[in-house]
């Protein structure tokens, strides 16, 4: 039973972009569209197997997630760190509220050029992008995970006399944990998306740039490598949180769907 569901979701999954695939070539074999505006996948391919063999497509691929790794350790760091003290102390929520929504509602990249300008044209503007996009969804989210801790736990810990670290390893953590993770793998979505913006305004290497490149040379199939590259990496991250929540946090699945609810 559970290999046909199985079996069943993997087709059900594959359907679409199987027809759009089938579409695509049948387009490209007919003529129904301008080569120059849509190549056809064997072009695109040919065009990827290029990048690989000169080794350009894995430079740009290495760029870019370094830079999103370190970008996003930083923000996720500071953003958990920053829930838990708000949520254990109300007066200090109450201090960085309006400040912390100043800096959320502003979109990251319209603060490229001013970055620019203070941090310079290297990395530091980048990484700073990165860390504006991704921060807020996983200091929201966690900082609610934090503030719905069952009370109930918290009382059973204290009749016990559990010490504060006991209790944070014994209550907090299983009834936070798959909340946690959940806004992680959202919070790495906004961050990856934001540096390919950033890339596409101010970089000289990474897979925005390599898109924006191939757009003013009129490389339409190197844009698509590109475009491509970013979701297959977006999707394959997105795989590895699922299974480390699967892993970590077998019991989570409820939570993880309030915390969805939360930060809708």
């Amino acid at each position: 039973m559970v290999r046909k569901t199985a079996v069943r979701k993997f087709f059900l999954s594959a359907l679409v972009p199987v027809v759009l695939m089938l579409a695509w070539i049948a387009a490209s074999a007919w003529g129904l569209v301008n080569p120059l505006l849509l190549p056809s996948p064997a072009d695109v391919l040919r065009a990827a197997c290029r990048m690989l063999k000169d080794g350009s497509l894995f430079v740009h691929v290495s760029v870019s997630f370094a830079r999103v790794i370190v970008g996003y350790t930083i923000s996720a760091t500071l953003a958990l760190f920053m829930s838990w003290m708000c949520a254990r102390h109300a007066l200090l929520e109450e201090v960085v509220h309006y400040p912390m929504e100043f800096i959320r509602i502003v979109p990251p990249l319209s603060l490229v050029p001013l970055l620019i300008l203070w941090l310079g044209i290297g990395e530091a503007p980048k990484l700073a992008i990165v860390m504006l996009a991704s921060f807020f969804s996983v200091y929201l989210t966690s900082f609610s995970a934090f503030r719905h801790v069952d009370p109930k736990y918290l009382e059973l810990a204290r009749i016990l006399k559990l010490t504060p670290q006991e209790t944070f390893r014994h209550v907090i953590v299983p009834q936070t944990l798959p909340s946690v993770i959940t806004c992680m793998r959202l919070g790495f979505g906004f961050a990856w998306r934001a540096l390919i913006g950033a890339e596409l305004i101010a970089a000289a290497s990474g897979l925005g740039w390599l898109i924006q490149d191939a757009a003013e040379l009129g490389r339409t199939d190197e844009m698509l490598v590109g475009i491509f590259s970013i979701a297959l990496l977006g999707i394959l991250a997105d795989t590895v949180f699922v299974a480390l929540a699967s892993k970590i946090s077998p019991w989570g699945g409820e939570l993880q769907a309030k915390a969805m609810t939360w930060l809708k």
